[in-house]
């Protein structure tokens, strides 16, 4: 018969604090398969899970699960320790590159699972090409370029039309003093008064 991959969860059972026994559950590491497929945070992404002893759970090659990260990507794994981190349950991010069948650059970040107050914890592992994040940079550069466009646009026609409203009483009081300089006096030169301020007042003046 297919070998199976499993874990195994249990919990101790007390009574009146004196250990009686344990619970466990044997639970199939083949749900997880799903699982990691399903965290795709860019286009371009997949994840795997590692289990705190370096053992793949899930990977996105289906023929290196069960088999153990130091085996798989040595290299890697000495130069960045990432299994001795995993097993201390940090979260950490590296750079490499032509990763498991990716082309060029890619981005890696390690987040550990905890259940319970286990203190064995295992990782998830996040694979994402740099270019696609560069991408997703650019797209959101553009947006801030768009909409800051778009807000210096608005204030620039706010300022156009408060500029508007001051110049024009001021552009009509000046065309009719000098009208009045040259002892022109006209009834077109009576308007109407629009604003109460020192303007209006002017405008108000020359009415008379």
């Amino acid at each position: 018969s297919d070998s199976i991959l499993e874990t195994t969860i249990a919990v101790p059972v007390l009574i009146e604090d004196n250990f009686a026994g344990l619970a466990g559950l044997d639970v199939s590491l083949r749900r997880f398969n799903q699982l990691a497929k399903d965290i795709k945070p860019f286009k371009g992404s997949s994840s795997f899970i590692i289990a705190n002893n370096g053992m793949l759970v899930t990977c996105i090659n289906p023929l290196k699960v069960g088999m153990n990260f130091t085996h798989v990507y040595g290299n890697l794994n000495d130069q960045f320790k990432i299994v001795e981190k995993i097993e201390e349950g940090e979260s950490f991010s590296l750079k490499t590159t032509h990763f498991d069948g990716y082309n060029g650059e890619v981005y890696l970040s390690f987040s550990p699972i905890n259940v319970g107050k286990s203190t064995t914890p295992w990782s998830l592992a996040i694979i994402t090409p740099i270019e696609e994040i560069k991408q997703n940079a650019y797209s959101d550069i553009y947006i801030y370029f768009i909409v800051g466009g778009l807000g210096i646009l608005c204030f620039l026609i706010i300022i156009l039309i408060i500029s508007k409203r001051i110049s024009s009483p001021i552009s009509s009081v000046i065309a009719k003093l000098n009208e009045l300089s040259k002892g022109i006096i006209k009834s077109s030169m009576i308007g109407e008064v629009k604003s109460k301020d020192e303007i209006g007042q002017m405008e108000q003046a020359l009415n008379t």
